[in-house]
């Protein structure tokens, strides 16, 4: 409902045309395309307002689920940290789904392998 009013256009062009009444010469142009969410009258500049408003109030729930499962404790930890503050390694829990799912698909791959034998 709030967009109604808002241009479509994905590019906004400025052309920036200075005109003087009775002044005979050349016209500089300067043409400068912006993309649309950059320009505050698009319906892409609302769009994109009300995508990063959410993300900033979600935010916390992506931090809480990507440490989920992980203890604070870096010696009984899985991840280790590297010098730039990044962490290496998976959580215990991905690297069981790992480990199941590689047995399954070895033991299926044996069983087809002994049945077309």
């Amino acid at each position: 409902i709030e967009l109604d009013g808002k241009e479509d256009s994905p590019v906004v062009f400025d052309a920036n045309l200075t005109l003087v009444l009775g002044y005979k010469g050349k016209v500089r142009q300067n043409v400068k395309p912006i993309p649309a969410h950059q320009e505050a009258q698009t319906a892409s500049n609302a769009l994109s307002n009300k995508i990063s408003n959410f993300l900033e109030r979600t935010d916390h729930v992506m931090e809480e689920w990507k440490n989920l499962g992980h203890k604070e404790d870096e010696q009984h930890s899985l991840r280790m940290k590297k010098s730039a503050g990044k962490f290496l390694g998976r959580s215990r829990s991905a690297t069981n789904i790992m480990i199941k799912g590689f047995q399954y698909f070895s033991r299926a791959s044996s069983c087809s392998r002994s049945s077309v034998a």
